[in-house]
């Protein structure tokens, strides 16, 4: 099998790509490719199984990072804010990135 590596998002200098790879269990991984938006909202609506590691690409800079923790922090901000619990299906990923004994943001009255 032959994998396609082109990224079908046309790239910019300030430009990244995430990269989110979800788990399958024994089935394998899959990688889906999205913008930093759609990434956070689609793990916080449960469209993924079992989110493993996010990566953020910037092809015009040849630039590869692991933006698990940043996305982690971001998710968790926006449950905090709406007074949410983490939906199961990102509980893992979150607790893998920043500890299952993270601090919870206090909001003020």
């Amino acid at each position: 099998m032959r994998w396609n590596w082109n990224l079908s998002i046309e790239p910019t200098r300030d430009h990244k790509v995430y990269l989110v790879v979800d788990g399958f269990g024994h089935n394998g991984r899959i990688f889906r490719e999205t913008d930093v938006e759609t990434t956070v909202t689609d793990l916080m609506s449960e469209q993924y199984v079992a989110p493993v590691r996010v990566v953020a690409v910037n092809p015009a800079e040849h630039r590869v990072e692991d933006a698990s923790e940043v996305i982690a922090r971001e998710i968790l901000r926006r449950a905090d804010l709406a007074g949410h619990e983490l939906p199961s299906s990102i509980k893992a990923f979150v607790d893998n990135y920043l500890g299952a004994d993270r601090q919870l943001t206090l909001r003020l009255a």
